[in-house]
């Protein structure tokens, strides 16, 4: 019989070639399987995707270096940090006036979503696109090349088989699929290794002696295939293995069947010519020993199959069999090696085609939530108010002291800021007028105490009041809120004041409060530290 050789080809073998290839890969999945959320719903999350795929991203280049007049414009268009202010502060208890040093906070606006007529980015349908960030952004795949484009498969071989294939002595059986892809030398030499294991199965009443399966089993022919051409012949052995002693239990005629693993067959130097772009298959055919059976029946109501199975997955569970002697441990995972004709090796991947069939499940990340922000209050506090996404809110800034100056530290708040406070005199400073504070201690006086550190004889530095009674500097008001705890009449201060801190006041926390505007962000933020 004369080998085939891949010179010529029939129109029947290219279009089997092509059904092949279909086979042996799965197309890059290009969209994600699982739902991000279902509090959005499907026009939210194309909407937000075609907003992402239509902004303009004003992206300077790296590799260009700026000119003299590139520079200049920099410079004259930099925008400038904002100036430092400067306050002057009288502490009533310490009798000294105190300087600090701050720059005013910038209010946050809230996400204001534009929408724009679909005509305005040249795009068809009667539609206003918008983008709203706080939409996930779903199904959104950016993968841009430049210049070369990145190969579509990043290897030189591929294999592909399928678990669990039965290998009868009667006719050959695929056993492993070979496409060399980008291989740059004319020829590719594989080492294949290949799990198999003994099966027998059948239905009988009476006992049946197994005494050796290397005698049964004598050989193991494969071939290599191109198409239903034949490439190459030859022939392996299966592993070197003891006899295996077992009891059938079938008194009730029942059926009977056992795996046993026999390790890897071992198919060397499987030669292929790479300068094309085919698909080769290994076949295998085990060659039964009819002159000596190993196998004894001593009944002819007994039916029996048996063969090799390779690629085992293991689920061909043992059945009222008994084995006497330990079988041997499973036979290890396919492998395949590849050299180029140059003695080099070639990237090579493996692959059962049930698994590579099947998507890899696509989970949705638990959100990860950021612990809200702690800061661990200064003995001077300067207080700012300024709107965050529309509401009044105060923040509560350290100072460092340096040459005799409080320098403020920049606003950072987000929402959830909390404060911690230990025994000892907090001053807290730049009250507004407009906004007096309080901190609702009805429940815990003994412990927290809020002090006018205003001297009623100092002007303060904001200049004449108009709302409340300078020389006072306070006013006193009703708070009821839905914590009942809370509720009671407090002082609201404004511009300095003392809070003492003895002992732990922390339950849930301790609440700031303005009498017009609420907790303005400081609902049960003050949290005692031991």
């Amino acid at each position: 019989m004369s080998l085939f050789t891949t010179s010529t080809l029939s129109v029947q073998d290219i279009c089997e070639q092509r059904t092949k290839k279909q086979g042996l890969f799965v197309p890059r999945n290009r969209i994600e399987l699982s739902f991000p959320d279902a509090s959005f719903s499907t026009f939210q999350l194309d909407m937000r995707r075609k907003a992402e795929i239509l902004k303009y991203d004003k992206m300077p280049s790296k590799a260009t270096p700026k000119t003299r007049k590139g520079l200049f414009s920099s410079l004259i268009n930099t925008v400038a940090a904002p100036p430092i202010n400067n306050a002057v502060s009288y502490n009533k208890k310490e009798d000294a006036f105190e300087r600090f040093a701050y720059n005013d906070p910038v209010d946050v606006c809230p996400v204001t979503i534009v929408s724009t007529p679909a005509g305005s980015s040249d795009v068809p349908g009667n539609i206003d696109l918008f983008l709203d960030p706080s939409v996930p952004l779903y199904n959104y795949k950016l993968d841009r090349t430049y210049g070369q484009n990145q190969p579509l498969i990043d290897l030189n071989v591929y294999a592909q088989s399928q678990y669990d294939t039965s290998m009868s002595y009667t006719t050959y059986t695929n056993a492993i699929s070979i496409y060399p892809i980008k291989v740059e030398t004319p020829n590719t030499t594989c080492n294949i290794s290949i799990p198999v294991s003994f099966y027998l199965y059948g239905v009988g009443s009476t006992d049946i002696q197994l005494t050796n399966i290397n005698a049964l089993f004598t050989s193991i022919d494969y071939r290599l295939m191109f198409n239903d051409h034949i490439i190459k012949n030859g022939t392996t052995v299966l592993p070197e293995i003891s006899d295996i002693s077992f009891n059938i239990d079938v008194s009730n005629g029942l059926a009977f069947k056992a795996e046993f693993p026999l390790g890897n067959l071992n198919i060397p130097d499987i030669s292929m010519n790479t300068t094309t772009d085919y698909v080769y298959d290994i076949i295998f055919q085990p060659s039964f020993n009819v002159g000596f059976p190993p196998i004894t029946i001593t009944s002819t109501s007994t039916s029996l199959d048996f063969g090799l199975i390779s690629h085992s997955t293991g689920n061909f569970e043992n059945q009222n069999i008994t084995f006497l002697t330990t079988p041997l441990s499973a036979a290890t995972s396919a492998s395949i090696q590849s050299t180029a004709q140059d003695g080099s090796a070639l990237k090579t991947v493996f692959q059962y085609r049930s698994d590579a069939l099947t998507d890899t499940p696509t989970t949705t990340p638990t959100p990860t939530t950021t612990p809200p922000a702690t800061r661990i209050l200064t003995d001077r506090v300067f207080v700012s108010k300024y709107n965050y996404n529309g509401s009044p809110i105060y923040e509560l800034r350290n100072t460092t002291l340096r040459n005799d100056i409080y320098y403020v530290e920049d606003a950072s708040y987000t929402p959830g800021l909390t404060y911690k406070v230990t025994d000892g005199t907090y001053y807290l400073v730049n009250i507004p007028s407009d906004y007096p504070m309080t901190v609702l201690n009805d429940w815990c006086t003994d412990k927290v105490e809020w002090i006018n550190n205003n001297d009623v004889g100092v002007q303060a530095y904001n200049g004449t009041f108009s709302l409340y009674n300078a020389p006072t500097y306070q006013v006193s008001d009703t708070v009821a809120v839905s914590d009942l705890s809370e509720n009671g009449t407090y002082r609201f201060i404004y511009n300095n004041v003392r809070m003492d801190i003895c002992g732990n006041f922390d339950v849930s926390g301790l609440s700031f409060y303005n009498n017009t505007n609420g907790y303005m962000g400081g609902q049960r933020a003050i949290k005692y530290q031991s």
